[in-house]
């Protein structure tokens, strides 16, 4: 059969039934050496959701075909009537069943003849050419938080400056439990309206130092990050003197300056361990597709809650009743509201669509805890595995200039590393795991694989999902390592200084001189 044969047979085939979809198939015929082409019909995605959440036949290939002729037909622009019972609760139903399952219509509800009618229409184009106009200005300033949660200082931002999150950028993201200062880059606002950010007392944030910029910036872009933080009140878990104090935890700086600290992620990004449900909680749930318990996780009562988010997380949970959760939710709570809303708008039981209403980045923020708390586990596990020495399979980078040259070492490289390079485990990298990235060639492997097939998320990591993927080092070395001591009233204070690269968490570096969680 010719090619313009075979399209006109599937013009004809969807034509008289919309519900049929047809895709062109290469077989092989037995006995022969050709390939020939076969047409493969199949019952249309599209129309099956309509079907499965209730829509009439009638409608449904009303509609296919409606989908079929585009919105370049000449009658598109006048929309299409769907048949439904001239009751609110029958149109709402049928709104939502669109909505939840195609993102190429808009519904409204229009008087036509009358009534009440439901009208389909296809969304507006999306991918016009921007018009012709000043390129974007890209204002950098420096902010300021004081125990203030990343996410939630640029909420604040974001409503008090009527700008959306993606407006701001930045190179990552900062402790709460401390005063942090960092570059932020946004576009369209004005230096004296940003400034009004510091009119208000009674905020935790303060913004300075803006400058105009050529581009805004990008997560991992900075050098690093310097910190100057000091551990007051030190005290032994055994009896010992001042000295003897002193004398250990300069052995143990003196280690970490030689050898470095295990690269672990810090809890602000995986989650706090006294948190009953954790970031990397969250992430793992989105990764696996697991919609109605992602929901579950962000509305169960944490212990930070305030008290009326906390009533209404629980309103939810145990009435299911969304509008009342609504009314009780604090307008200031943007996670929990953005999914609220979103089961308001695409119905009780539309999980995933729900899930979808979280802003982009908040989204991103969960599945990357997920990563960093697998990259985390097997840290542990190499290191427990095969101690603190190069060994066959690890990954290293080979060329410094390409992120992406990563290869797994030959046994005789792994001994030639150890023999000449006294620091050898920091050229070792593990994968945080996406669709892009190789897995050591040696047990640690398996522990990937095992954690993630038994979490669910092993095919959405590693064939299909979102996430792409990195590396990661193994270990940290602080530079510019340096300390000195306070006594006063007998009581001990550790002062230090140190610089890190992007990525890696002081809190962790605090975590192995003081041997305990900070």
């Amino acid at each position: 059969m010719e090619f313009r044969d075979r399209v006109y047979l599937q013009v004809c085939i969807q034509t008289c039934f919309p519900g049929l979809d047809c895709k062109m198939h290469k077989i092989s015929v037995a006995g022969d050496q050709q390939e020939v082409q076969q047409i493969q019909v199949v019952l249309d995605p599209v129309y099956k959701k309509f079907r499965d959440g209730g829509m009439t036949l009638e409608n449904c290939e009303r509609l296919l075909a409606f989908l079929r002729k585009g919105a370049n037909d000449p009658t598109a622009s006048k929309g299409l009537e769907l048949e439904h019972e001239d009751t609110r609760e029958a149109r709402t139903a049928l709104h939502r069943l669109i909505a939840k399952n195609s993102s190429s219509f808009k519904t409204k509800t229009e008087a036509r003849n009358g009534i009440q009618q439901l009208v389909v229409y296809f969304m507006p184009k999306t991918n016009k050419k921007r018009k012709r106009s000043q390129p974007p200005v890209y204002l950098r300033f420096v902010l300021q938080k004081t125990n203030e949660e990343h996410f939630a200082c640029f909420d604040k931002l974001s409503r008090q400056l009527r700008r959306p999150l993606s407006a701001f950028s930045y190179a990552g993201t900062k402790d709460k439990t401390a005063i942090t200062f960092q570059h932020v880059v946004v576009t369209g606002v004005e230096p004296d309206r940003l400034l009004s950010v510091n009119s208000d007392p009674a905020t935790c944030i303060r913004v300075g130092d803006l400058k105009y910029v050529e581009s805004p910036m990008h997560l991992g872009g900075a050098n690093g990050n310097r910190f100057s933080i000091v551990l007051r009140g030190l005290t032994s878990e055994t009896e010992c003197t001042t000295e003897m104090m002193r004398s250990s935890l300069e052995t143990t700086l003196d280690n970490i300056k030689r050898q470095g600290f295990a690269n672990y992620f810090g809890f602000q990004r995986v989650g706090l361990p006294t948190n009953t449900v954790r970031a990397h909680h969250i992430g793992e749930t989105i990764i696996a597709g697991k919609w109605e318990e992602v929901l579950r996780l962000l509305l169960t009562v944490q212990g930070g809650d305030s008290g009326d988010v906390a009533k209404a997380k629980q309103l939810y949970l145990k009435s299911g009743d969304v509008d009342a959760a609504l009314k009780l939710m604090p307008h200031g709570v943007s996670v929990e509201r953005q999914l609220l809303q979103g089961l308001k708008r695409f119905g009780s039981d539309a999980f995933e669509q729900a899930v979808q209403s979280i802003t982009f980045s908040r989204r991103v923020m969960y599945m990357h805890a997920y990563q960093s708390y697998l990259f985390n586990r097997m840290a542990s596990y190499r290191l427990r595995q095969y101690g603190t020495k190069v060994v066959e399979g690890d990954l290293i980078q080979y060329d410094s200039q390409n992120d992406k040259a990563v290869k797994a070492i030959t046994a005789t490289e792994a001994d030639e590393l150890n023999c000449t390079r006294e620091d050898a485990l920091s050229l070792v990298l593990l994968p945080l795991p996406g669709t892009n990235v190789m897995f050591p060639s040696n047990a640690t492997k398996e522990a990937y694989i095992k954690i993630m097939e038994q979490d669910g998320t092993k095919d959405a990591l590693c064939e299909s999902g979102p996430l792409k993927g990195a590396y990661r080092s193994l270990v940290a070395y602080p530079r510019d390592l340096a300390w000195s001591w306070e006594e006063q009233d007998n009581s001990l204070s550790l002062q230090l200084s140190f610089s890190l690269d992007s990525g890696s968490f002081a809190t962790m570096c605090l975590r192995e001189v003081l041997h305990s969680d900070i």
